[in-house]
């Protein structure tokens, strides 16, 4: 497929419609009560992740039991940025350079393949937290009035929930 990949629709409504094309209606899975744990199979750098991000993800409505599988992506992307730069700052104790540059086969200086494994890490880890509004640029597109008469919506349509039980617990 050519061309930008299509907006997820909740980042639409957010960022506005200048264009003023009719927004299609995307499926919306439900959302846990709670904050999902960080799946068992992540190293631990990609678990303080998920524990640093993940509630604010869940709160905003973007960490559904759909989105769970894209979001330990990111989590697992950054858990390899962090291995790659600790791994460089205890070669670079030794080395010198900050880790940058090794010797190499014939004792010279070249590149450490690990600046390779960061790079690559932070571009897919950057491409992914993009798809979750997360960077800079994603929240810069945001309309944040929206997003706030948004949470208003939702937790006024909680109070009539809640409103809507408290009768029905007063009539059994």
């Amino acid at each position: 497929m050519k061309g930008r990949s299509p907006k997820p629709t909740h980042l639409k409504l957010l960022m506005g419609n200048p264009s003023r094309t009719p927004i299609k209606k995307e499926p919306k899975p439900k959302q846990r009560r709670k904050c999902p744990a960080p799946p068992d199979w992540l190293n631990e750098y990609a678990k303080a992740e998920w524990r640093r991000v993940a509630p604010a993800a869940h709160r905003l409505g973007l960490l559904t039991p759909m989105d769970e599988g894209p979001f330990a992506a990111y989590c697992v992307r950054t858990g390899h940025l962090m291995m790659a730069e600790v791994a460089m700052i205890e070669i670079g104790k030794v080395d010198g350079a900050e880790g940058m540059l090794v010797r190499g086969t014939y004792n010279q200086l070249v590149v450490n393949p690990l600046m390779k494994v960061s790079a690559e890490a932070a571009t897919s880890m950057l491409r992914i937290a993009e798809q979750f509004g997360m960077t800079p640029a994603a929240r810069a597109r945001i309309d944040a009035a929206k997003l706030v008469d948004t949470k208003a919506q939702d937790a006024e349509e909680a109070s009539e929930e809640t409103k809507e039980e408290r009768a029905f617990a007063y009539m059994r």
